[in-house]
């Protein structure tokens, strides 16, 4: 008997259709006549896949679903094909694992078609937690997910399942709570999407390369060392997918010291089963050198990879002598890949290179050096040859010398080089030999004509080399002007650009550009990681224009032409004066923004105060009037009236108070840690909201964020207050959050009209709203609530974001950094 094949329907979030997939395949193939039936089903409360299976066969009479997998009576029933939702679900009081079952229906004949999320699959569970913040609950191993036939992919677009979402068609409005709306953000759906074609990718250059009976290129397999640290199943996981990628096997191996109890630790003993699950093999070795096993290990093994996890410290002590990465990288047989541990990190700060000493300088030095050695090497050289060659070879070869250093040194180093093997030659060569003296005419004659070619040759020599550099130079300046109007060009503020370049033309490791007078001297920007601070710390010091100054630091600093950096200087002056004049427009505007908003607030002031103040002044002249002749019932109306039209005034007052310190930037931020939770109820509690139209689900080990606490309060009481304004009497505003990495994720749901998609950024201007009524009546109000909060998010680095709630409504969502993200606390 034949074992059963396998199909699965592969998504990369619930809802994406894979079990409307499911269905549908099982409705075509029942349609052909197939034995199939409908063996487990989870219709997670959407009506259209209740209504889509309600004509395939059953295992057993079944009202409704869900309903899980009964292995013993698909048994029984032995049909062709048997349907089964969710290959990672668990079955039974015991919580069988699904894929065990179905393998069993696999083993007996039966053919499987089930559906799965790429969240359940072993060796990305990792990373789609990352990507979720939600843990997986149930996972699948990669070789059950191997062994399909058929893997056929199911995709939406992330927009098209945010849609669903907030239609209702994934999960019930209710179920949706903040961890399950963070999941489904739209760029953790875009990057789980992105992850699901790559994988499936990978599968399929996998399946063509066995199927080609061929080895793939990457060799012949992956060796990862194995410790007890926690990071290690990362690696593993990491390593586990470049196996699978490259369609080669999987060796885990644990080197064990000598002296080691044998008893390996539970994180090793979860590792090694973890191994056994993604498809791999274990081996351990007991060696005193790690290294040298790993590397024996990969030799004996024909693995030609090792995939190791990075330590846990400064990468710069990773690749040190003796370090286990750098005697891995040295004797190693094959590649080592480091694997990081450590997440996310801040970018390592790496110092510039020591600024090499200028070509001019080289070259004159090397010149002297020349002018002095290099015709007295030629003229050793000659004299143990003085047999073979005559005066005039002997003069010639130490021509050559004084043009070599006439072109390396310079029209000096060539003369002196000249003059120098004029010298020699008249010691060595010219009789009497080892005498200042000559004899012969024709000698001296010789000599001296020696003596004057060699200068006019230095000279020329000296002269086109000198050009040489000339015609360098200017095409550096002339790529330094070019980048220097670019610069100038292509940025709104040109000026770290160009303060950049000018640090680089002189070779330095900072730069700043200064501004102001006297001891008021600020920085209007900066480049290099030792840029200077302060005026006395530069160690060259150049005009700006009338009001700034650019220092330079540097312990060996390069000449630049002076035009150039006199274009430069120039340039920096107009860029200084542009900012200058820009900050005065926008002063200006500023200035005429505060003008029309306190004409907009005296305007909303005259017409919303009216009611509130009729309202109370009604019902206090009514009090006072008839106060003895009221009931007592019409006595506490008239109180509640009163209360309820100063509250109204309040917050009237507050939002007014609080868009002018946005409008004139007279907000001052104390970014400590607080707790969201603390925080929420303050605000509900300020505003008189606490009470039963609201729902707070905060759980109690959320993570203090960093903001400013009156600030945050005065946003979450803003938001809250729109909520119940525009949710419906009989449906509940809920306020919730979760954590996803470094971000809380604070809600807060209405179930109102809810908010199109093209006013979400106008109703977060000031005196602006979405529509007028809504079940509760009449709204009223400036329109600042939302651009309050709005400004005060964008103040304390919070996103706001407005979407649909499930079901029909508006969830405003905070994303706050966790106290543990940033450190210290700012002030703007």
């Amino acid at each position: 008997m034949s074992r059963g094949t396998l199909r699965i329907y592969l998504g990369f979030a619930p809802g994406v259709g894979t079990t409307h997939a499911l269905l549908d395949e099982g409705q075509r193939r029942y349609r052909r006549g197939t034995d199939v039936v409908l063996a487990a089903l989870d219709t997670h409360g959407r009506l259209a896949t209740e209504a889509q299976w309600a004509d395939l066969p059953l295992v057993q009479n079944r009202a409704a679903g869900p309903f899980p997998l009964d292995v013993a009576a698909v048994l029984v029933r032995r049909p062709e094909v048997a349907l089964v939702d969710d290959l990672a679900g668990a079955d039974g009081d015991g919580g069988s694992q699904r894929w065990k079952d179905v393998e069993r229906l696999r083993d007996s004949g039966i053919d499987v078609v089930t559906t799965l999320n790429v969240g359940a699959v072993e060796s990305l569970a990792d990373i789609v937690g990352q990507i979720t913040g939600l843990p997986a609950l149930r996972l699948v191993p990669d070789s059950v997910v191997a062994s399909a036939e058929q893997i056929q992919l199911v995709d939406q677009t992330p927009e098209a399942m945010r849609r669903r979402l907030a239609h209702g068609n994934i999960y019930p409005a209710e179920l949706v709570n903040a961890a399950v709306d963070a999941a489904f953000r739209p760029d953790a759906l875009a990057e789980l999407r992105e992850l699901t074609l790559r994988w499936l990718a990978d599968r399929i250059h996998e399946h063509h390369a066995l199927d080609k009976g061929r080895q793939t290129e990457f060799g012949d397999g992956i060796l990862v060392a194995l410790t007890a640290a926690p990071t290690s199943s990362a690696v593993l996981r990491r390593a586990a997918r470049m196996a699978h990628r490259q369609s080669v096997p999987l060796v885990g191996v644990h080197v064990r010291d000598v002296g080691e109890p044998t008893d390996p630790p539970a994180t090793l003993v979860e590792q090694r089963q973890l191994l056994e699950v993604l498809g791999g093999r274990y081996l351990e070795v007991a060696s005193e050198d790690v290294v040298a096993a790993l590397a024996q290990v990969a030799r004996t093994e024909r693995l030609t990879q090792i995939v190791i996890g990075a330590p846990t410290r400064r990468r710069l002590r990773m690749i040190q002598p003796h370090s286990l990465v750098h005697d891995l990288v040295v004797q190693s047989p094959v590649d080592v890949l480091v694997v990081s541990t450590l997440g996310r990190q801040s970018p390592v700060r790496k110092r510039p290179p020591r600024a090499r000493h200028p070509v001019h300088q080289t070259r004159r030095n090397t010149g002297r050096i020349l002018a002095v050695l290099l015709p007295l090497a030629m003229a050793w050289l000659l004299v143990g040859a003085d047999s073979h060659l005559d005066l005039a070879a002997q003069l010639l070869v130490m021509l050559v010398s004084v043009t070599v250093v006439s072109a390396v040194g310079g029209v000096v180093d060539g003369a002196v080089a000249a003059v120098w093997a004029f010298v020699l030659a008249n010691w060595f060569f010219i009789p009497p030999v080892r005498e200042l003296s000559i004899l012969n005419t024709e000698d001296a004659v010789s000599l001296a004509a020696f003596l004057v070619v060699a200068l006019v040759l230095g000279f020329y020599v000296s002269n086109s080399a000198r050009r040489s550099d000339e015609a360098f130079r200017a095409r550096s300046d002339a790529s330094a002007l070019a980048s220097l109007a670019g610069a100038a060009a292509s940025h709104e503020n040109p000026l770290p650009a160009l303060v950049e370049r000018l640090r680089v033309a002189y070779g330095a490791s900072g730069a700043t550009l200064f501004t102001g007078e006297a001891d008021t001297w600020r920085v209007l920007a900066s480049s290099g990681f030792e840029a200077p601070t302060a005026l006395d710390a530069t160690d060259l010091l150049l005009p700006v224009g009338e009001s700034a100054q650019l220092g330079i630091a540097g312990s060996e600093l390069r000449g630049v032409d002076p035009e150039v950096a006199s274009a430069f200087l120039d340039q920096l002056a107009i860029a200084v004066d542009r900012q200058r004049l820009r900050a005065a427009e926008e002063e200006s505007i500023t200035v005429a923004t505060t003008s029309e908003l306190r004409a907009a607030l005296l305007a909303a002031v005259s017409h919303e105060l009216r009611t509130p103040l009729a309202t109370v002044k009604a019902a206090a002249s009514t009090l006072a009037e008839l106060d003895e002749s009221l009931s007592h019932e019409v006595r506490q109306e008239l109180l509640a009236t009163i209360e309820s039209g100063a509250d109204r005034l309040t917050a009237l007052v507050v939002n007014l108070l609080g868009m002018s310190r946005i409008q004139s930037g007279a907000v001052e931020l104390d970014l400590v840690p607080v707790l969201v939770d603390e925080v929420v109820h303050r605000a509900l509690h300020a505003t008189g909201l606490l009470g039963p139209g609201i729902v707070v689900d905060l759980a109690d080990d959320l993570p203090q964020v960093l903001a400013d606490s009156a600030l945050l309060e005065q946003v979450i009481g803003n938001l809250a207050d729109n909520a119940m304004k525009w949710s419906p009497p009989e449906r509940e505003v809920r306020v919730d959050g979760v954590t996803i990495g470094d971000r809380l994720r604070l809600r807060v749901v209405d179930h109102g009209p809810g908010i199109p998609v093209g006013d979400r950024q106008r109703v977060l201007e000031p005196f602006q709203r979405s529509g007028d009524r809504v079940a509760r009546g009449q709204v009223t109000g400036t329109g600042l609530g939302l651009a309050v909060a709005s400004g005060f998010c964008r103040l304390m680095d919070i996103d706001l974001l407005l979407d649909d709630t499930p079901g029909g409504g508006t969830t405003a969502t905070l994303v706050l950094p966790t106290a543990a993200s940033k450190v210290g606390s700012h002030a703007r």
